[in-house]
């Protein structure tokens, strides 16, 4: 009998250690996995030192302690972009089809020939598609930047059964389509987009150093010589400055959510008012102090670029 109970109990033992060991190893993977990332992201971030050291003043290497200053700041602008990216809305189809079932694509182009052009005659995509790595896709993944413009006009108004003229009305309408860096996958665009973020911010905070560094040499023909410790051609009190810019990313890049109301003609309908209309749901990128612009994550089909060509090489 005690030969037989030992039996069950050397059993449950059994599993337990496979489980506790199971675990342990499980917690093990799980340590490399993090040590692997954390090293992957100090790499990262390093390079991305070098990468605004570059893009803003090669000088900067004479300070000593560059990296460690810049290393945080860096780091927190890289998180915030990656932040931003992901947050956003998955890939819209732009196509013919897209244009007359999705109101934001319909909204966005005058036509389907317009839109047909604005993606057949960007060169991103015509190579793209030329590429024998990408013969078997069916689709492109790219980024889609529009600029919108408001304008105040007089038109008619109908209410009930009354035609109302000369009532103030609001159009908006879309322009200046740019479509960039054609992927394989929606992944593969949005790490794009970071990247393409990242350079602008960089690029944004050089012309404001620039700016801010002629100024200085502005006021120093009319007043007293500037006191070295706040002079910007001083590698020193650049950094500085650098840091201080890059430590609040947030007021460097800016993204915004918004929602229009419009109808077939451009004009933007108020909530309450129960007619016909587009729902536009926009997220709107701006660096700085530039004007914003909308930003899409789009597929675009192979088949329609090359029914494009087909037409624009016939006789």
């Amino acid at each position: 009998m005690i030969n037989d109970r030992r039996k069950p109990e050397a059993s449950s033992l059994r599993l337990l250690f496979h489980e506790q060991w199971s675990y342990f190893l499980h917690l093990v993977d799980e340590w490399k996995q993090h040590r692997h990332l954390k090293h992957d992201k100090s790499d990262e971030v390093g390079a991305a030192v070098e990468q605004v050291v570059s893009g803003t003043d090669a000088r900067l290497r004479s300070v000593g302690s560059y990296k460690k200053q810049l290393r945080e700041s860096v780091h927190a602008v890289l998180e915030y972009v990656d932040r931003l990216v992901d947050a956003l809305p998955s890939s819209v189809t732009v196509s013919q089809a897209s244009f007359f079932s999705n109101p934001l694509v319909n909204s966005l182009f005058v036509n389907t020939k317009d839109l047909k052009q604005i993606f057949c005659n960007t060169r991103e995509l015509q190579v793209f598609f030329a590429d024998d790595a990408n013969r078997d896709l069916s689709e492109a993944y790219a980024l889609l930047f529009v600029r919108k413009a408001e304008k105040t006009v007089l038109g008619k108004d109908l209410r009930g059964d009354l035609v109302l003229g000369d009532v103030m009305q609001t159009t908006v309408s879309f322009f200046d389509h740019q479509v960039l860096s054609p992927s394989a996958n929606e992944s593969l665009a949005r790490q794009s987009l970071k990247e393409m973020l990242f350079r602008s911010l960089v690029q944004y905070v050089r012309i404001h150093l620039i700016r801010a560094s002629f100024q200085q040499m502005q006021d120093n023909q009319h007043h007293e010589p500037l006191d070295p410790i706040h002079n910007l051609r001083n590698p020193v009190i650049y950094l500085q400055e650098l840091q201080r810019l890059l430590c609040s990313p947030m007021e460097l890049l800016k993204q915004q959510e918004s929602m229009l109301r419009v109808n077939r003609m451009g004009i933007c309908l108020p909530d309450q008012e129960d007619c016909a209309a587009n729902e536009l749901h926009l997220n709107e990128i701006s660096i700085g102090n530039q004007q914003p612009r909308i930003l899409l994550m789009i597929k675009y089909p192979r088949d329609e670029f090359m029914s494009w060509d087909d037409t624009l090489s016939s006789p």
